[in-house]
């Protein structure tokens, strides 16, 4: 029995490590983000994994991404009434140094709360930076 429990704790430290998660920050006058990023997961396993309704855009370089990062971007301060979705601009540095911008659009406005986007890349990230779009 403490043999089996060695193995399990085992495997899950292999599994931890070869899908580790990264956690990166970016914060400016207008908006605060957290960046999530998974590496060497199956884009649908993964999308299959994510809560209905809960990502607001899905944007991908391509359907067989080797990182994949979850943003998830608040407003310092949203006006009472404005009523139209925002729209955000995502820029990541690649390990290459390469900075590939990426503009979304919230699904709803909210008064708060945070907004997701899902990003799928063949390059590792990382930094990332979020503002809202002009």
């Amino acid at each position: 029995m403490a043999w089996a429990a060695l193995a399990v704790i085992a495997l899950l430290a292999v599994c931890q490590k070869s899908n580790r998660l990264n956690q990166l920050e970016s914060r400016n006058a207008t908006v605060t983000a957290k960046y999530d990023l998974h590496r060497n997961v199956d884009l649908a396993t993964f999308l299959q994994s994510q809560p209905p309704g809960s990502t607001d855009a899905l944007v991908m370089d391509t359907m067989a991404p080797s990182v994949i990062v979850v943003a998830r971007v608040s407003l310092v301060s949203r006006s009472a009434g404005d009523s139209q979705p925002p729209r955000f601009v995502s820029t990541f540095r690649s390990s290459d140094g390469t900075n590939v911008s990426k503009p979304w659009q919230a699904a709803v406005p909210k008064q708060q709360g945070e907004y997701r986007a899902i990003f799928g890349f063949q390059q590792d990230v990382m930094q990332a930076e979020t503002v809202l779009a002009p």
